[in-house]
């Protein structure tokens, strides 16, 4: 019984102090002072898994600027080396365009995006499938996370 207290009292130890431990998370939407109007892409997918990652600031507050987005973004598998019998060792997966930020129907950003990632092959095709759906994830979120600190440094000007 003395044992099972013991355990109660440090689990319930732990609860409260990462309760009480401050945690916020970094983009909270309700201390931006920006919101996203309208968001237009491209037919590509990468343009519009971005548009779904920022989804969340799109609203009709008007006491905080405004933003139009235009994302124009391409997905691209490149072979960046073969061995002497013509099969692929390193792949290259990259996410190029821009991404067009307007306010008042004026353009005020124009961020170029250009990030790539390289791999090696693998024999099983499934688990280089996989990889790479796992590269691109990383890839957009790693955009998607640059972009909205650029939009609050915009808003912040």
């Amino acid at each position: 019984m003395i044992n099972f207290r013991k355990k109660l009292n440090l689990f319930l130890l732990i609860i409260i102090f990462f309760y009480s431990c401050g945690f916020e998370p970094i983009y909270n939407l309700k201390d931006s002072n920006f919101i996203i109007n309208k968001i237009e892409t491209n037919e590509e997918n990468v343009s519009k898994l971005i548009k779904n990652n920022i989804k969340n600031y799109i609203s009709t507050n008007k006491n905080k600027k405004k933003f139009d987005i235009k994302i124009n973004l391409v997905k691209n598998r490149i072979i960046k080396s073969k061995n002497t019998k013509g099969e692929t060792l390193v792949f290259s997966l990259s996410i190029d365009g821009n991404i067009l930020v307007y306010e008042n129907n004026i353009e005020i950003k124009n961020k170029k995006i250009n990030k790539f990632f390289d791999y090696q092959n693998d024999s099983n095709k499934f688990n280089l499938s996989e990889y790479e759906k796992n590269i691109e994830n990383n890839l957009i979120s790693k955009i998607t996370n640059e972009f909205i600190i650029e939009l609050i440094k915009i808003s912040n000007d």
